[in-house]
């Protein structure tokens, strides 16, 4: 009996050829939301939230942001080693490809990929990965300042592995870099930093949970029961484990706070109310500070 510690994305399920039982259950975790959670009450707590921190949140623009800023700071090594060797593939297969062009490109496929990572090996990426690259490559060009095509199509060509022999070993190191880069970007981007600057709802801020606001539904849930026993019948259902953000009981409880946004948002005026003679000033502003406060 073998489960493995994989994240599934919305809609992601595991490839048919692994030899495994299933996953340790953050989709299941994930999925509790469905029947905890109801959307008229968590609409009221997230408009009491806004109501704190004086504007409207959209979670597409911060997931965004904090992408960014895992690319362009904390992984800034490990993206400036893949655009030089994808720069060096180009140089020998005599493409011409600006480096900017190819950051720029670059940048906009790693913020757009929606898993947590691919599984090609040296002989390129299976179907279904090569599937979810166009989608995502079709979905940078609808940017409003997307990268240039021919840059976009250089980067598939290496990930795919379509290119002439002699560059076959480098794409396969690109390939890997790049697939050891998504996993660590999806991380600590959504679980370790989003999750932390948007907090309206910490039961749902957990490991494995989509970012994007979305509506809860119960048949939602059994949607998702019934794709989980035919895709992995024997996985675990677990409702915690060592990476989770929080225990079942703590997020047991945390659920609770939807149900009762009025109440919740009385009390919360009240500890404001409170706690406002420790706030004192320094150099970057009022400490404690606020939840828009600290980003960077």
């Amino acid at each position: 009996y073998i489960t493995v510690e994989k994240i599934l994305a919305k809609g992601e399920q595991l490839p048919d050829d692994w030899p495994v039982s299933g996953t340790t259950g953050y989709e299941f975790i994930a999925s509790l939301a469905e029947v905890l959670v109801d959307d008229e009450q968590i609409d009221n707590l997230r408009q009491a939230y806004e109501t704190v921190k004086g504007a409207p949140v959209d979670m597409r623009a911060e997931l965004r942001a904090a992408k960014l800023l895992m690319v362009d700071r904390n992984f800034e090594g490990e993206f400036t080693r893949l655009l030089a060797l994808a720069l060096s593939i180009a140089s020998e297969l005599q493409i011409a490809q600006e480096e900017s062009v190819v950051r720029q490109a670059l940048r906009e496929l790693l913020i757009a990929f929606p898993v947590y990572r691919t599984y090609g090996t040296a002989e390129g990426l299976p179907p279904t990965d090569i599937c979810l690259l166009h989608r995502i490559v079709e979905r940078v060009k609808t940017l409003e300042n997307p990268p240039q095509p021919e840059a976009l199509t250089f980067l598939s060509r290496l990930l795919t592995g379509d290119v002439p022999t002699s560059s076959q070993e480098e794409a396969t190191q690109f390939r890997v870099r790049f697939q050891q880069l998504t996993g660590p970007l999806m991380a600590k981007s959504v679980e370790d930093t989003l999750f932390f600057r948007q907090n309206m709802g910490l039961a749902l801020n957990e490991v494995g949970a989509e970012p994007v606001t979305h509506h809860f539904s119960i048949e939602r849930f059994h949607h998702e029961m019934k794709t989980r026993q035919a895709r992995q019948p024997d996985a675990l259902s677990g409702t915690s484990t060592h990476d989770t953000k929080r225990g079942e009981d703590a997020r047991a409880r945390l659920y609770t706070l939807p149900d009762a946004p009025e109440q919740w948002s009385a009390g919360l005026a009240r500890g404001r109310q409170r706690t406002q003679t420790p706030v004192h000033g320094v150099r970057a502003g009022p400490a404690p500070a606020s939840a828009e406060a600290g980003r960077g």
